[in-house]
């Protein structure tokens, strides 16, 4: 993230002021994601003993979309940034400056599509987990029967 950032700003100098929002906001991004990963694979090793209904997959489910919720704050700001930020370039040609928006549409286009991607995708998990909590609760109530 950081190297791609420093490659845009040597190319696009001014990009320069939004170098390290963007690689600290990718760097986010990609921790999210892979904190993400130990939930999910404790998720699949009760999927394999075949106990992902006994109601202990809940709380890797919760974990899960914890994870998602806290990636879809990067993504915002990213969002929110590259729609609002603004910088100063001096045009070489005409030494004048020149207000720069630093958030191209295309940058808050996939913004916005990955946030609505990120609440479809928690969404799909509270029913996910809606329906393991009710299974789990009538496996309890058949046994107490």
């Amino acid at each position: 993230m950081v190297v791609v950032s420093g490659d845009v700003v040597q190319a696009n100098p001014e990009f320069a002021p939004s170098r390290w929002v963007y690689a600290v906001a990718g760097i986010l991004g990609v921790a999210c994601v892979e904190a993400a990963m130990v939930p999910l694979w404790n998720l699949l090793m009760l999927v394999d003993r075949l106990d992902v209904f006994s109601g202990r997959a809940v709380r890797w489910v919760d974990a899960i979309i914890a994870c998602a919720a806290v990636e879809a704050a990067p993504v915002l700001f990213v969002t929110l940034y590259g729609g609002l930020a603004h910088a100063e370039y001096r045009d070489p040609a005409s030494g004048a400056y020149v207000d720069v928006a630093l958030g191209a549409p295309g940058v808050v286009l996939l913004g916005a599509v990955g946030l609505l991607l990120l609440a479809a995708f928690v969404l799909l998990m509270l029913v996910m987990r809606s329906l393991l909590a009710a299974i789990a609760q009538h496996d309890e109530l058949e046994a107490v029967i």
